[in-house]
C-alpha cells in the first residue's frame, strides 16, 4: 500500500541574523507496513570518543573540522525493497491517482538513516579507514608505517574531522566529490549543540576547549520567589514531622 506524503516547513538560520525558508517533502513512515521488520539503527559517536578525537587532534597539532552533508538521507542506498509513495495534492494538477515508487530511501522512513549510514561508511571503506572495535562512528586513517593520517566522528549527516594536509586533499576530498556538502567550518564552530573552539598557545601548541555557551545563553531564568521558596522548605519540614 502506498504511504503519503506531506510538505515540512522550517526556517533556517542564518549567520547574520535572519532566516532562510525551506521545504522538505517527507513520507509518513508510519503508514509503512513493513516497519515492524525494518531494521532502523543507525549509530551515532559516543561522547567519550568524541573527546578522544578532540585529544588526539590537540596531540597531533590538526585544526579541527566540522562537515554537514546536505540531503544526507536521499544520498542513501538503493531501497531493495519495494515502496511506493502518494505523491502531495499540489503535484496531481487534478489528475490523481499516480504514485512514485522508489528507488532510494527519503525522509520519514524508518530506514532512512540506516541506508544513509550504510552508504557514507560503504564510501569511507574505499578510502582507508579503520574502524573503533567499540564504536562504528569513530574511524581513522593510518600511514603504510602506522603513523596516524587523520580521523572522522560521525553522527548521522554531522562529521568531526581533523588530520594532516595528505588527509585533507586525499580522504576529505573524496567526500566532498562523493556527497554534496552543505558547510564546513573550522577553528571555531557548533557540533551537536557544542561549540568547539581551537587555539595556538605561545608555543604554538594547539589547544581546543569545548563548552555549550549558545546553550546557556538561550536558557531563561526561572524567577523563584521568596515566598514560594519558604513554603517548599515548610512543606518538607511538615513532612519530616509526619515521619518522627
Amino acid at each position: 500500500e502506498a504511504i503519503s506524503t506531506r510538505w515540512v516547513y522550517t526556517y533556517k538560520p542564518l549567520p547574520d541574523g535572519g532566516f532562510k525558508p525551506k521545504a522538505r517533502l517527507v513520507a509518513r513512515g508510519f503508514e509503512d507496513r513493513e516497519i515492524s521488520q525494518l531494521d532502523t539503527s543507525s549509530p551515532t559517536c559516543t561522547k567519550a570518543n568524541f573527546r578522544l578525537a578532540l585529544a588526539l587532534s590537540c596531540t597531533f597539532g590538526w585544526v579541527p573540522h566540522g562537515i554537514d552533508i546536505k540531503t544526507a538521507f536521499l544520498q542513501g542506498k538503493e531501497l531493495e525493497r519495494t515502496v511506493y509513495l502518494r505523491p502531495p495534492k499540489d503535484f496531481y494538477h487534478g489528475k490523481p491517482g499516480k504514485l512514485w515508487r522508489l528507488k532510494k530511501s527519503v525522509y520519514g522512513l524508518g530506514d532512512a538513516p540506516k541506508l544513509w549510514y550504510e552508504s557514507l561508511t560503504d564510501h569511507l571503506k574505499l578510502t582507508g579507514a579503520i574502524w573503533s572495535p567499540t564504536d562504528p562512528t569513530f574511524l581513522w586513517w593510518k600511514y603504510p608505517d602506522g603513523r596516524l593520517k587523520g580521523l572522522m566522528c560521525l553522527h548521522v549527516d554531522d562529521i568531526y574531522w581533523a588530520g594532516d594536509k595528505r588527509f585533507d586533499t586525499e580522504v576529505v576530498q573524496a567526500l566532498r566529490d562523493k556527497f554534496p556538502i552543505g558547510k564546513e567550518s573550522s577553528w571555531e564552530f557548533e557540533y551537536l549543540g557544542l561549540l568547539v573552539k581551537a587555539e595556538l598557545d605561545e608555543m604554538q601548541r594547539m589547544f581546543i576547549t569545548v563548552s555549550q555557551r549558545h546553550y546557556v545563553e538561550k536558557v531563561e531564568a526561572i524567577d523563584v520567589q521568596g515566598t514560594r521558596r519558604q513554603d517548599q522548605s515548610m512543606a518538607g519540614k511538615s513532612q519530616h514531622e509526619a515521619y518522627m
